[in-house]
């Protein structure tokens, strides 16, 4: 039995190292979405099979990683954003939009960024045009498309790929101030076309003007993973919030569902209810110019 668990624990060791190779190979980040299972399974292989320096050595390198997540999952409060965005992925199904509709209201919004939008949601776009009024759609080929949602006049707008990217600069009201808001709706990663898509758009992005830019997106990719990474470097910005759960596997919690925002941003995120969604929504509220 001993010898068993060695082979899984050597097994483990080598798969999480390999998560955090996703500059590399792609599977890298399809492993990256499981580390925090697989160090969870290594630590109780350690628990059962391992002795002496193994036993130690193992739980000091699982303890490290934990604790390297833990700094993910601290937030930073922010009681006077510059910009409140509300983040969701509707599920491209039909159902009762009721709630989401007074729960995006309450929120306080200026920008919206939506995915998986079908021709099912249209009453809900229109029930908010009162508050929102400039929206801008990407309407994709699969599980719908995604919007940007706007309080303030969006002055210019662009779709990137095949309509999984909704890029718009707003006008922000009695300033002269432009931001930029982009909803984005990424592939599931390895061996879907996470990677692919990403090397096809992401040059098309480098040219973009430098300006405060907010992103809200379903990224099917953990916080830790190469591809949020390279996003966040795209556009000039980071990840804001603490790491809570946006969706679920088999009840296995996962956070693929994020806001980020630069340059030179910070802000917090208060995680809502899924309201007939496969997806928890998010608000996030972001700074900019933050010390």
């Amino acid at each position: 039995m001993r010898v068993l668990l060695g082979i899984v624990a050597i097994c483990l060791i080598g798969l999480i190292t390999f998560s955090f190779a996703g500059a590399l190979h792609p599977a890298g980040d399809s492993f990256a979405v499981v580390r925090i299972p697989m160090i969870v399974a290594l630590l109780l292989v350690a628990l059962f099979g391992a002795r002496g320096w193994a036993f130690r050595g193992i739980i000091v390198v699982c303890a490290v990683l934990l604790a390297d997540r833990a700094l993910l999952a601290s937030g930073q409060d922010v009681s006077d954003p510059d910009v409140v965005i509300y983040q969701k992925n509707l599920l491209y199904l039909d159902y009762d939009h009721s709630d989401l509709l007074q729960d995006i209201l309450a929120s306080g919004a200026r920008v919206i960024t939506l995915q998986e939008v079908s021709a099912d949601h249209d009453d809900l776009l229109d029930a908010l045009k009162d508050t929102h009024p400039h929206q801008f759609m990407c309407r994709g080929v699969f599980l719908g498309g995604v919007a940007v949602l706007s309080t303030d006049p969006i002055v210019k707008r662009d779709c990137y790929d095949r309509s999984r990217l909704a890029v718009a600069e707003i006008s922000v009201q009695d300033s002269d101030v432009r931001m930029r808001a982009v909803s984005v709706h990424l592939y599931w990663p390895w061996p879907k076309t996470q990677a692919r898509a990403l090397d096809r758009t992401l040059p098309d992005l480098e040219g973009l003007e430098a300006m405060p830019t907010i992103l809200g997106g379903d990224f099917n990719m953990v916080p830790w993973g190469h591809a949020l990474d390279r996003v966040a470097d795209a556009f000039d910005v980071v990840r804001v919030g603490h790491v809570e759960r946006t969706y679920e596997v088999f009840g296995w919690p996962l956070t693929i569902d994020h806001v980020l925002a630069g340059p030179n941003a910070m802000g917090s995120i208060d995680v809502r209810d899924r309201m007939g969604s496969d997806h928890f929504g998010i608000i996030g509220r972001v700074v900019f110019n933050a010390p």
